[in-house]
């Protein structure tokens, strides 16, 4: 892939609650990436549709999927439909030469994700699964306290992501048949997060998988809640729990021997604290701690870091992000699959 200087024309597949969050991101772009990406199409399943959502954001051009891609002048496609047609809808959009990046969960398919990954190398295009989690600003702070060694040897994470959404018969989280249910909705952050963290500790990505225990609705047969115990390695202990069903906080604990992190929302992260350990205080509070807040703003959805990124890397001439690359993808598809059972 070339370096890309000119304009990057935007495509949107979908026209849901996420695909309205991501054209909105595009306001809190700063200028120097503003000026190079247009939200220039969309495209839905019905053109009735897809011309709703196009004028609604004053976007010039709208068609149905099959239609939109023949397009010559879109660049990328921001893929937003539900996941179970994500396969299908990427294949599409790389078989007529477009870069694609990809709502989280990329595919719902070991398989199916190996075979886009290879399809996007053949034909040098650009392919990113949609996590704007480890592109924003705290991840920075977060790496460099991962790499410093202050917190000894890591040895455990904690991390819940619950929000209770209210049932309705026509939700895609709600039907097994739209790739429903916690795990692909939040589940996904925590296991992303277990990978990342691995990761930076030069841990081999595959762990071993102790216990899963999920809850499942009566009506559709989906996951509400997830808790899913993993190991890497022989002294990093990762608990997970998921849930749709229930509403309680999205805090992350990162522990080592000489201290923790404290992450307040691990998916849009804007609040960390550092604890380090100092001398024992034999009271009830056991030891004294060394503490410094971290906080970092986001503006809206924080979906915009993507795109932050995506520039940054076309401007480089890659074809693959060197933070959500393909082999974490894979990875984490891999890792999906296996607490599905």
């Amino acid at each position: 892939m070339q370096t890309k200087t000119k304009i990057l024309n935007w495509a949107i597949f979908g026209t849901g609650r996420i695909a309205n969050r991501f054209v909105d991101s595009f306001k809190f772009l700063d200028k120097e990436v503003s000026d190079l990406n247009k939200v220039y199409a969309v495209a839905s399943r019905k053109l009735e549709t897809a011309k709703s959502f196009a004028e609604k954001y004053n976007i010039d051009n709208f068609e149905i999927y099959q239609n939109l891609v023949k397009d010559p002048k879109i660049d990328i496609v921001y893929i937003a439909s539900p996941h179970n047609i994500h396969y299908q809808d990427i294949k599409l959009c790389l078989e007529h030469g477009k870069h694609v990046l990809c709502e989280k969960p990329i595919t719902t398919s070991f398989k199916e994700l190996q075979e886009l990954t290879a399809l996007a190398k053949s034909k040098s295009l650009f392919l990113m699964e949609a996590m704007k989690t480890p592109l924003t600003p705290l991840y920075d702070e977060f790496s460099k306290i991962l790499s410093s060694g202050v917190l000894g040897e890591i040895t455990y994470l904690r991390a819940e992501a619950a929000r209770k959404m209210p049932y309705h018969d026509a939700s895609r989280l709600f039907k097994t048949e739209l790739a429903g249910g916690a795990l692909l909705d939040v589940g996904v952050y925590g296991l992303f997060l277990s990978l990342f963290l691995a990761k930076s500790l030069g841990l081999s990505f595959k762990p071993e998988l102790l216990k899963v225990n999920s809850h499942f609705s009566k009506e559709d047969k989906v996951d509400l809640s997830n808790d899913i115990l993993l190991r890497f390695g022989e002294n990093l202990n990762v608990n997970l729990f998921s849930s749709i069903s229930h509403n309680l906080t999205r805090e992350a604990y990162i522990g080592g021997t000489k201290g923790f992190i404290k992450i307040e929302d691990f998916i849009a992260p804007t609040k960390m604290q550092l604890n380090l350990y100092k001398d024992i205080n034999f009271d009830i509070n056991g030891y004294d701690l060394e503490t410094k807040d971290y906080d970092f703003q986001l503006q809206g959805s924080a979906l915009q870091y993507n795109v932050i990124h995506i520039s940054d890397c076309f401007s480089k001439g890659l074809t693959e992000s060197p933070i959500m690359s393909h082999s974490m993808s894979l990875e984490l598809q891999a890792l999906l699959e296996e607490v599905q059972g």
